[in-house]
């Protein structure tokens, strides 16, 4: 099957929140009102071992932080959706290697009592198989039995057809620093229409010259500008507290071991 080319490893990607706590978490599933998350990001890439997922979450357990599992496939790694539009049977087997891919860690979410699981992150190219992507969330709910989310790009959440079989919309919150309430007036019309809670399941900029117009080109080579990020965060951050349907945020990324100055 293609899991098998998905090695994995676990990852901490962030932690962060504009609220207190996160409502739809404490209310609806009776958790005492916390205000940081940290979430585990097993990527395509290189196989874990089951203690990398452990660690981070006896984290939780010994500090009271919420844990989010968001299980990734980083498509750069994956030549699937390189060339031309898989044809119909190749959509079969790769949302079959897929489903496999994320009952694999729902299991573990399940057994770590992990407090949401992220059931991937910008498939943009997947996104329109809503029928498929119904049935990879029922098959996760065979198996874990806490709220689901999914975490899509920037500018895609109205694209997303089937956000009503989630409990949860999440996007990618990587928007330019003059922009952010057009943006959220978009956004906002995605969560009335379905009801649905909402956070960014990824949000960060760097302090490189230009990244506050463009906060997740990573590539970016500009000069050393330290007040790029906080102005950025700080024009997220004031933006979103007016909505109040806007449940928190995750930094992407806060890396467990950061680069020597060597590298």
């Amino acid at each position: 099957m293609m899991y098998s080319k998905l090695k994995l490893y676990g990852k901490i990607a962030g932690l962060s929140s504009i609220k207190p706590r996160i409502p739809f978490l404490s209310q609806k599933h009776g958790m005492s009102d916390k205000y940081l998350f940290s979430i585990l990001t097993p990527y395509g890439k290189i196989k874990p071992t089951i203690n990398a997922i452990y660690r981070g979450d006896r984290m939780k357990k010994i500090n009271g932080i919420l844990c989010l599992l968001l299980s990734m496939v980083l498509l750069s790694a994956c030549s699937f959706f390189e060339k031309d539009v898989p044809c119909e049977p190749k959509w079969e087997n790769w949302f079959a290697s897929y489903t496999e891919f994320q009952t694999h860690y729902a299991k573990i979410a399940e057994a770590e009592q992990c407090d949401l699981f992220i059931a991937g992150c910008e498939m943009v190219m997947t996104e329109h198989r809503s029928e498929e992507w119904r049935n990879v969330i029922a098959a996760i709910r065979n198996y874990y039995h806490g709220p689901v989310s999914y975490n899509t790009d920037k500018y895609q959440e109205e694209n997303v057809t089937w956000w009503d079989c989630v409990d949860m919309i999440s996007s990618s919150g990587y928007y330019p620093i003059d922009q952010w309430e057009q943006e959220l007036d978009r956004i906002e019309r995605v969560v009335q229409k379905f009801k649905k809670p909402f956070f960014f399941a990824e949000a960060g900029c760097m302090s490189r010259k230009g990244s506050s117009m463009v906060p997740n080109n990573w590539a970016n080579q500009g000069a050393l500008r330290l007040e790029e990020q906080p102005d950025w965060y700080r024009a997220m951050f004031e933006a979103c507290a007016k909505r109040s349907w806007v449940n928190g945020f995750a930094m992407w990324e806060w890396a467990p071991v950061l680069p020597s100055r060597s590298t």
